[in-house]
Protein backbone atom coordinates (compact mmCIF):
# COMPACT_ATOMS: atom_id res chain seq x y z
CA UNK A 1 0.00 0.00 0.00
CA UNK A 2 1.30 3.45 -0.93
CA UNK A 3 2.40 5.68 1.99
CA UNK A 4 1.03 3.30 4.60
CA UNK A 5 3.88 4.15 6.99
CA UNK A 6 4.61 7.82 6.33
CA UNK A 7 3.35 9.10 9.69
CA UNK A 8 3.31 7.78 13.26
CA UNK A 9 -0.48 7.32 13.16
CA UNK A 10 -0.18 5.32 9.93
CA UNK A 11 2.57 3.16 11.44
CA UNK A 12 0.49 2.54 14.57
CA UNK A 13 -2.51 1.56 12.44
CA UNK A 14 -0.39 -0.81 10.35
CA UNK A 15 1.12 -2.34 13.48
CA UNK A 16 -2.36 -3.10 14.86
CA UNK A 17 -3.56 -4.55 11.55
CA UNK A 18 -0.75 -7.10 11.34
CA UNK A 19 -1.66 -8.39 14.80
CA UNK A 20 -4.83 -9.86 13.26
CA UNK A 21 -2.81 -12.65 11.65
CA UNK A 22 -1.76 -13.88 15.09
CA UNK A 23 -5.41 -14.15 16.08
CA UNK A 24 -6.72 -16.06 13.03
CA UNK A 25 -3.80 -18.45 12.50
CA UNK A 26 -4.51 -22.09 13.33
CA UNK A 27 -2.19 -23.27 16.12
CA UNK A 28 -0.51 -26.05 14.10
CA UNK A 29 3.16 -26.99 14.03
CA UNK A 30 3.19 -26.32 10.30
CA UNK A 31 1.54 -22.90 10.63
CA UNK A 32 3.66 -19.87 9.73
CA UNK A 33 3.11 -16.17 9.16
CA UNK A 34 5.38 -14.70 6.49
CA UNK A 35 5.58 -11.00 5.64
CA UNK A 36 7.28 -9.92 2.41
CA UNK A 37 8.13 -6.30 1.76
CA UNK A 38 10.66 -3.49 1.78
CA UNK A 39 11.37 -1.53 4.94
CA UNK A 40 11.47 2.21 4.36
CA UNK A 41 12.73 3.68 7.64
CA UNK A 42 14.29 2.80 10.98
CA UNK A 43 10.73 2.85 12.41
CA UNK A 44 9.50 0.24 9.91
CA UNK A 45 6.83 -2.25 10.95
CA UNK A 46 9.42 -4.95 10.22
CA UNK A 47 11.41 -3.75 13.21
CA UNK A 48 8.24 -3.78 15.33
CA UNK A 49 7.33 -7.37 14.47
CA UNK A 50 10.91 -8.40 15.26
CA UNK A 51 10.26 -7.22 18.81
CA UNK A 52 7.21 -9.53 18.90
CA UNK A 53 9.32 -12.59 18.26
CA UNK A 54 9.31 -12.78 14.48
CA UNK A 55 12.55 -13.66 12.72
CA UNK A 56 13.58 -11.04 10.17
CA UNK A 57 15.68 -12.04 7.17
CA UNK A 58 17.00 -9.48 4.72
CA UNK A 59 17.75 -10.51 1.13
CA UNK A 60 19.67 -7.70 -0.65
CA UNK A 61 20.05 -7.67 -4.43
CA UNK A 62 23.87 -7.66 -4.24
CA UNK A 63 26.26 -9.54 -2.00
CA UNK A 64 27.21 -6.85 0.55
CA UNK A 65 30.73 -5.88 1.59
CA UNK A 66 31.86 -6.35 5.19
CA UNK A 67 31.07 -2.69 5.90
CA UNK A 68 27.64 -2.97 4.30
CA UNK A 69 26.91 -6.10 6.34
CA UNK A 70 27.20 -4.01 9.50
CA UNK A 71 24.06 -2.11 8.42
CA UNK A 72 22.02 -5.29 8.87
CA UNK A 73 22.99 -5.75 12.52
CA UNK A 74 20.22 -4.83 14.96
CA UNK A 75 20.73 -5.12 18.72
CA UNK A 76 23.85 -7.18 18.19
CA UNK A 77 22.27 -9.72 15.81
CA UNK A 78 22.53 -9.79 12.03
CA UNK A 79 19.30 -9.92 10.03
CA UNK A 80 21.08 -10.72 6.79
CA UNK A 81 19.72 -13.97 5.33
CA UNK A 82 21.97 -16.84 6.52
CA UNK A 83 22.51 -18.08 2.95
CA UNK A 84 23.69 -14.65 1.81
CA UNK A 85 25.90 -14.19 4.86
CA UNK A 86 27.54 -17.61 4.63
CA UNK A 87 28.34 -17.11 0.94
CA UNK A 88 29.66 -13.57 1.45
CA UNK A 89 31.91 -14.70 4.30
CA UNK A 90 32.90 -18.01 2.69
CA UNK A 91 35.94 -19.00 0.68
CA UNK A 92 34.48 -17.60 -2.55
CA UNK A 93 33.06 -14.49 -0.88
CA UNK A 94 35.57 -12.08 -2.37
CA UNK A 95 34.50 -13.09 -5.88
CA UNK A 96 30.80 -12.68 -5.04
CA UNK A 97 30.88 -9.25 -3.35
CA UNK A 98 29.07 -6.67 -5.46
CA UNK A 99 27.40 -9.24 -7.71
CA UNK A 100 23.73 -10.22 -7.92
CA UNK A 101 22.41 -12.59 -5.25
CA UNK A 102 19.71 -13.81 -7.67
CA UNK A 103 20.99 -13.60 -11.29
CA UNK A 104 17.82 -15.25 -12.60
CA UNK A 105 15.87 -12.17 -11.47
CA UNK A 106 18.43 -9.34 -11.64
CA UNK A 107 21.61 -9.64 -13.67
CA UNK A 108 24.65 -7.55 -12.76
CA UNK A 109 24.05 -5.31 -15.78
CA UNK A 110 20.41 -4.87 -14.85
CA UNK A 111 21.36 -3.80 -11.32
CA UNK A 112 23.94 -1.34 -12.66
CA UNK A 113 21.22 0.29 -14.74
CA UNK A 114 18.91 0.44 -11.73
CA UNK A 115 21.65 1.97 -9.58
CA UNK A 116 22.08 4.76 -12.14
CA UNK A 117 18.32 5.23 -12.32
CA UNK A 118 17.58 5.20 -8.56
CA UNK A 119 20.72 6.97 -7.35
CA UNK A 120 22.85 5.92 -4.40
CA UNK A 121 20.25 6.43 -1.67
CA UNK A 122 17.31 5.00 -3.62
CA UNK A 123 19.25 1.91 -4.66
CA UNK A 124 20.50 1.30 -1.11
CA UNK A 125 16.93 1.48 0.18
CA UNK A 126 15.03 -0.40 -2.52
CA UNK A 127 17.58 -3.05 -3.53
CA UNK A 128 20.04 -3.36 -0.65
CA UNK A 129 17.26 -2.85 1.94
CA UNK A 130 19.55 -0.54 3.91
CA UNK A 131 17.59 2.28 5.57
CA UNK A 132 20.64 4.20 6.83
CA UNK A 133 20.88 6.63 3.90
CA UNK A 134 17.10 7.01 3.72
CA UNK A 135 16.92 7.84 7.42
CA UNK A 136 19.77 10.36 7.14
CA UNK A 137 17.94 12.22 4.36
CA UNK A 138 14.45 11.95 5.84
CA UNK A 139 15.27 12.98 9.42
CA UNK A 140 17.13 16.32 9.25
CA UNK A 141 17.70 17.00 12.98
CA UNK A 142 20.77 15.17 14.30
CA UNK A 143 21.59 14.75 17.99
CA UNK A 144 25.27 14.85 17.00
CA UNK A 145 24.85 18.53 16.01
CA UNK A 146 24.15 19.45 19.63
CA UNK A 147 26.90 20.44 22.07
CA UNK A 148 26.38 18.65 25.40
CA UNK A 149 28.03 19.82 28.61
CA UNK A 150 27.32 20.86 32.20
CA UNK A 151 25.80 24.34 32.09
CA UNK A 152 26.14 26.67 35.08
CA UNK A 153 23.22 28.88 36.08
CA UNK A 154 24.88 32.31 36.19
CA UNK A 155 27.77 32.43 33.71
CA UNK A 156 29.22 30.50 30.78
CA UNK A 157 32.20 30.55 28.38
CA UNK A 158 31.66 32.94 25.50
CA UNK A 159 32.49 30.51 22.66
CA UNK A 160 32.67 26.78 21.87
CA UNK A 161 34.13 24.54 19.19
CA UNK A 162 31.98 21.58 18.10
CA UNK A 163 33.34 18.21 17.07
CA UNK A 164 32.17 14.65 16.45
CA UNK A 165 35.45 13.02 17.35
CA UNK A 166 34.91 9.56 18.90
CA UNK A 167 37.13 10.67 21.79
CA UNK A 168 34.55 13.37 22.68
CA UNK A 169 31.55 11.07 22.30
CA UNK A 170 29.42 10.74 25.45
CA UNK A 171 29.00 6.99 25.78
CA UNK A 172 27.31 6.97 29.19
CA UNK A 173 24.22 8.80 27.89
CA UNK A 174 21.69 6.82 25.89
CA UNK A 175 21.24 8.56 22.56
CA UNK A 176 17.66 8.12 21.32
CA UNK A 177 18.57 9.08 17.76
CA UNK A 178 18.97 6.87 14.72
CA UNK A 179 21.91 4.56 14.12
CA UNK A 180 25.34 6.21 14.52
CA UNK A 181 23.79 9.40 15.98
CA UNK A 182 25.43 10.27 19.31
CA UNK A 183 26.01 13.08 21.80
CA UNK A 184 29.38 14.87 21.89
CA UNK A 185 31.19 17.18 24.28
CA UNK A 186 32.74 20.38 22.88
CA UNK A 187 36.25 20.17 21.52
CA UNK A 188 37.13 23.53 23.05
CA UNK A 189 35.50 26.26 25.11
CA UNK A 190 36.75 29.79 25.71
CA UNK A 191 38.45 30.76 28.95
CA UNK A 192 36.52 34.03 28.94
CA UNK A 193 33.33 33.72 30.99
CA UNK A 194 30.36 36.11 30.96
CA UNK A 195 26.94 36.32 32.57
CA UNK A 196 23.99 35.19 30.45
CA UNK A 197 22.38 38.10 28.63
CA UNK A 198 18.88 36.60 28.42
CA UNK A 199 16.65 33.98 30.09
CA UNK A 200 13.38 32.69 28.66
CA UNK A 201 10.69 30.24 29.74
CA UNK A 202 8.70 28.90 26.76
CA UNK A 203 5.41 27.00 26.90
CA UNK A 204 3.42 24.89 24.45
CA UNK A 205 0.08 24.79 26.32
CA UNK A 206 -1.48 21.76 24.62
CA UNK A 207 -2.14 19.58 27.63
CA UNK A 208 -5.29 17.86 26.39
CA UNK A 209 -5.85 14.13 26.48
CA UNK A 210 -2.52 12.33 26.14
CA UNK A 211 -0.74 15.45 24.91
CA UNK A 212 1.58 17.21 27.32
CA UNK A 213 1.77 20.84 28.31
CA UNK A 214 5.47 21.28 27.59
CA UNK A 215 7.76 23.97 28.90
CA UNK A 216 11.47 24.67 28.74
CA UNK A 217 14.01 27.20 29.96
CA UNK A 218 16.74 28.59 27.72
CA UNK A 219 19.56 31.03 28.40
CA UNK A 220 21.33 33.18 25.82
CA UNK A 221 24.92 34.39 25.47
CA UNK A 222 26.96 35.60 22.50
CA UNK A 223 24.82 33.90 19.84
CA UNK A 224 24.56 30.58 21.73
CA UNK A 225 21.29 29.15 23.06
CA UNK A 226 21.59 27.07 26.25
CA UNK A 227 18.80 24.56 26.99
CA UNK A 228 18.81 23.94 30.75
CA UNK A 229 15.33 22.55 31.44
CA UNK A 230 12.68 20.74 29.38
CA UNK A 231 9.61 19.12 30.90
CA UNK A 232 6.17 17.85 29.96
CA UNK A 233 3.10 17.92 32.19
CA UNK A 234 -0.16 16.01 31.84
CA UNK A 235 -3.55 17.12 33.24
CA UNK A 236 -3.53 20.37 31.30
CA UNK A 237 -4.10 23.67 33.08
CA UNK A 238 -4.52 22.34 36.61
CA UNK A 239 -3.43 24.81 39.34
CA UNK A 240 -0.50 22.60 40.37
CA UNK A 241 0.83 22.69 36.81
CA UNK A 242 0.57 26.47 36.53
CA UNK A 243 2.27 26.76 39.92
CA UNK A 244 5.07 24.49 38.71
CA UNK A 245 5.67 26.69 35.67
CA UNK A 246 5.78 29.86 37.78
CA UNK A 247 8.22 28.17 40.19
CA UNK A 248 10.47 27.24 37.25
CA UNK A 249 10.45 30.87 36.12
CA UNK A 250 11.54 31.92 39.61
CA UNK A 251 14.24 29.24 39.88
CA UNK A 252 15.88 30.33 36.64
CA UNK A 253 15.24 34.08 37.09
CA UNK A 254 13.78 34.36 33.59
CA UNK A 255 13.23 37.73 31.95
CA UNK A 256 10.14 36.66 30.03
CA UNK A 257 7.58 33.87 29.64
CA UNK A 258 6.71 33.10 26.03
CA UNK A 259 3.80 30.81 25.08
CA UNK A 260 2.14 29.59 21.90
CA UNK A 261 -1.47 30.61 21.32
CA UNK A 262 -3.56 27.43 21.16
CA UNK A 263 -7.04 28.61 22.03
CA UNK A 264 -8.86 31.85 22.78
CA UNK A 265 -7.31 35.31 22.59
CA UNK A 266 -4.61 35.12 25.22
CA UNK A 267 -6.72 32.82 27.38
CA UNK A 268 -3.80 30.71 28.58
CA UNK A 269 -1.91 33.86 29.52
CA UNK A 270 -4.87 34.99 31.60
CA UNK A 271 -4.92 31.63 33.41
CA UNK A 272 -1.18 31.70 34.08
CA UNK A 273 -0.79 35.36 35.05
CA UNK A 274 -2.19 35.16 38.63
CA UNK A 275 0.26 32.37 39.49
CA UNK A 276 3.19 34.28 37.98
CA UNK A 277 2.21 37.54 39.71
CA UNK A 278 2.10 35.74 43.05
CA UNK A 279 5.31 33.70 42.72
CA UNK A 280 7.61 35.56 40.30
CA UNK A 281 6.24 38.65 38.51
CA UNK A 282 7.63 38.91 34.98
CA UNK A 283 6.57 39.65 31.41
CA UNK A 284 4.24 37.16 29.66
CA UNK A 285 3.98 37.23 25.87
CA UNK A 286 1.93 35.25 23.34
CA UNK A 287 3.07 34.06 19.90
CA UNK A 288 0.92 32.77 17.02
CA UNK A 289 1.95 30.44 14.21
CA UNK A 290 0.27 29.85 10.85
CA UNK A 291 2.74 27.42 9.24
CA UNK A 292 2.50 23.61 9.25
CA UNK A 293 3.96 22.54 12.58
CA UNK A 294 6.53 19.99 11.35
CA UNK A 295 7.90 22.33 8.69
CA UNK A 296 8.10 25.22 11.15
CA UNK A 297 9.95 23.08 13.72
CA UNK A 298 12.53 21.87 11.20
CA UNK A 299 12.98 25.27 9.53
CA UNK A 300 13.59 26.82 12.97
CA UNK A 301 15.85 24.21 14.56
CA UNK A 302 17.88 22.85 11.64
CA UNK A 303 19.95 25.97 10.82
CA UNK A 304 20.72 26.65 14.49
CA UNK A 305 21.70 23.04 15.15
CA UNK A 306 23.81 22.79 11.99
CA UNK A 307 25.74 25.86 13.13
CA UNK A 308 26.16 24.14 16.53
CA UNK A 309 24.62 27.07 18.39
CA UNK A 310 22.29 24.94 20.54
CA UNK A 311 23.90 23.69 23.76
CA UNK A 312 22.18 21.19 26.07
CA UNK A 313 22.75 20.60 29.75
CA UNK A 314 24.10 17.11 30.48
CA UNK A 315 21.74 16.63 33.44
CA UNK A 316 18.72 17.52 31.30
CA UNK A 317 19.42 14.55 29.01
CA UNK A 318 19.73 12.29 32.06
CA UNK A 319 16.35 13.48 33.39
CA UNK A 320 14.74 13.12 29.97
CA UNK A 321 15.81 9.47 29.78
CA UNK A 322 14.67 8.70 33.34
CA UNK A 323 11.27 10.38 33.07
CA UNK A 324 10.18 8.74 29.82
CA UNK A 325 11.73 5.29 30.21
CA UNK A 326 8.39 3.60 29.46
CA UNK A 327 7.16 6.14 26.87
CA UNK A 328 9.89 7.04 24.39
CA UNK A 329 7.53 9.12 22.27
CA UNK A 330 7.42 11.75 25.06
CA UNK A 331 11.20 12.26 25.01
CA UNK A 332 12.43 15.57 23.59
CA UNK A 333 15.41 13.91 21.94
CA UNK A 334 13.38 11.02 20.53
CA UNK A 335 11.06 13.61 18.96
CA UNK A 336 14.02 15.66 17.72
CA UNK A 337 15.66 12.73 15.93
CA UNK A 338 12.43 11.53 14.29
CA UNK A 339 10.55 14.60 13.11
CA UNK A 340 10.06 14.86 9.35
CA UNK A 341 8.33 17.29 7.01
CA UNK A 342 5.31 14.97 6.88
CA UNK A 343 2.21 16.23 8.66
CA UNK A 344 1.55 14.10 11.75
CA UNK A 345 5.02 12.53 11.60
CA UNK A 346 5.19 12.27 15.40
CA UNK A 347 2.71 10.80 17.84
CA UNK A 348 3.77 13.42 20.39
CA UNK A 349 5.71 16.56 19.52
CA UNK A 350 4.93 18.94 22.39
CA UNK A 351 8.45 19.17 23.86
CA UNK A 352 10.07 19.61 20.47
CA UNK A 353 7.52 22.23 19.43
CA UNK A 354 8.21 24.08 22.68
CA UNK A 355 11.95 24.07 21.95
CA UNK A 356 11.26 25.49 18.48
CA UNK A 357 9.25 28.29 20.12
CA UNK A 358 12.25 29.19 22.29
CA UNK A 359 14.81 28.98 19.47
CA UNK A 360 12.58 31.07 17.20
CA UNK A 361 12.41 33.76 19.90
CA UNK A 362 16.19 33.93 20.28
CA UNK A 363 16.73 33.86 16.52
CA UNK A 364 14.42 36.84 16.09
CA UNK A 365 16.23 38.61 18.92
CA UNK A 366 19.57 38.03 17.17
CA UNK A 367 18.14 39.40 13.91
CA UNK A 368 16.76 42.42 15.75
CA UNK A 369 20.11 43.04 17.48
CA UNK A 370 21.95 42.80 14.15
CA UNK A 371 19.57 45.33 12.57
CA UNK A 372 19.91 47.61 15.61
CA UNK A 373 23.71 47.53 15.37
CA UNK A 374 23.54 48.27 11.64
CA UNK A 375 21.09 51.15 12.20
CA UNK A 376 23.26 52.57 15.00
CA UNK A 377 26.37 52.45 12.80
CA UNK A 378 24.49 54.15 9.97
CA UNK A 379 23.17 56.84 12.33
CA UNK A 380 26.66 57.44 13.75
CA UNK A 381 28.08 57.86 10.25
CA UNK A 382 25.28 60.26 9.31
CA UNK A 383 25.87 62.34 12.47
CA UNK A 384 29.57 62.55 11.65
CA UNK A 385 28.88 63.72 8.11
CA UNK A 386 26.42 66.28 9.45
CA UNK A 387 28.98 67.61 11.94
CA UNK A 388 31.56 67.96 9.17
CA UNK A 389 29.06 69.79 6.96
CA UNK A 390 28.09 72.22 9.74
CA UNK A 391 31.74 72.85 10.58
CA UNK A 392 32.56 73.50 6.93
CA UNK A 393 29.54 75.75 6.39
CA UNK A 394 30.52 77.79 9.47
CA UNK A 395 34.04 78.40 8.19
CA UNK A 396 35.78 75.98 10.57
CA UNK A 397 37.80 73.09 9.24
CA UNK A 398 39.25 70.29 11.28
CA UNK A 399 43.06 70.75 11.13
CA UNK A 400 43.53 67.02 11.12
CA UNK A 401 41.79 66.93 7.73
CA UNK A 402 43.87 69.71 6.17
CA UNK A 403 45.96 68.46 3.28
CA UNK A 404 48.77 70.84 4.30
CA UNK A 405 49.14 69.22 7.73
Amino acid sequence: MLNNSATQDARDKLSKLVKEFDAILKPLESSRIIYLGTQQTEMSVYNIIAERGYEVRIWPALYPTAKQRDAYIFEGKSRLAPLIQSRAEGAEGAALIGHSTDPSRFTDEDLKERRRSYGKGGFALQFMLDTALSDADKYPLKLSDLIVLNIAREKAPTSYDWCNDPVRRITELQALGLASDHYYRPLFQAETVSAFTGRLLSIDPSGRGKDEMAYNVTYFLNGYIFLVESEGILEGYAPQNLTRIAEAAKTHKVNKIFYESNFGDGMFGQLLRPFVNRIYPCSIEEVRHHVQKERRIIDTLEPVMMQHKLLVDYKLIERDAQNIAAKLSYSLFYQMARVTMDKGALKHDDRLDCLAIAVNYWTRQMDADAHAIEDAARAELLDKELEDFIAYAGGYQNPSRNWLS
